[in-house]
């Protein structure tokens, strides 16, 4: 039983060449490629009007970060806020809303609203793996934690942080405050180890000797 994919006038199935069934194919289903077609043109048309809106947005955002930070920078919290808002609804995933999110968070920081500060660290750090944005995000929780006196938490915070980031920037800040979280929960050898764990890492630098201090072995190297 023959099909009309394969017949072409004049010619058996057999003798009909890859080129010409395809040839003959696309005769016979011609309306149904016109539409494919402009289907999968359409598509990308809407794939490229998502991505220069994206863009769009992203420029705009960094436009208004630099007018929120003009806001702080004049005590009007407020209208920095609303600008911030503004910037995090319109880029959840992308780094100008994560960037929005840690300045809003650092302003609460400053004005000893910890918690507010810790609330808005999470919520970006919950929506986003983005790789320079997340540790920063988890250190904020950190830090916010220690200055509500969350000790058990700020730990929690700071292990989590040593763990998934050993290597980044502020992993040595983060070893020297789970070291005295530590010693403030009574916990002195699970303290002497971390600050111990400091000066083999980091054995020629400043961190090491304020570990050492910590200790008990010798001053602080001054600030």
């Amino acid at each position: 039983m023959s099909s009309t994919l394969y017949t072409l006038r004049g010619r058996s199935p057999g003798r009909q060449s890859a080129t010409d069934r395809l040839f003959s194919w696309a005769r016979e289903h011609r309306a149904q490629l016109g539409l494919a077609l402009g289907l999968s043109v359409l598509a990308g048309g809407f794939a490229a009007l998502i991505i220069v809106n994206r863009g769009r947005l992203a420029d705009r955002g960094a436009d208004q970060l630099t007018m929120a930070r003009m806001q702080l920078s004049a005590g009007r919290q407020n209208e920095a806020f609303q600008i911030l808002d503004e910037v995090i609804k319109g880029n959840r995933v992308n780094p100008v809303g994560l960037q929005a999110a840690v300045i809003k968070g650092d302003a609460f920081m400053q004005t000893e609203k910890f918690a507010d500060a810790s609330a808005v660290y999470e919520e970006a750090y919950t929506r986003t793996n983005h790789p320079a944005y997340k540790p920063i995000l988890l250190a904020g929780m950190a830090a916010a934690a220690v200055e509500m006196k969350m000790h058990a938490e700020a730990v929690r915070h700071f292990q989590l942080f040593l763990k998934d980031y050993p290597e980044h920037l502020l992993a040595p800040r983060a070893y020297m405050e789970l070291g005295r979280l530590h010693r403030a929960l009574n916990a002195p050898e699970e303290s002497r180890k971390v600050f111990e764990k400091v000066v083999a890492l980091y054995p020629k630098s400043l961190w090491a000797a304020e570990a050492q201090s910590e200790m008990g072995g010798g001053p602080a190297p001054a600030k």
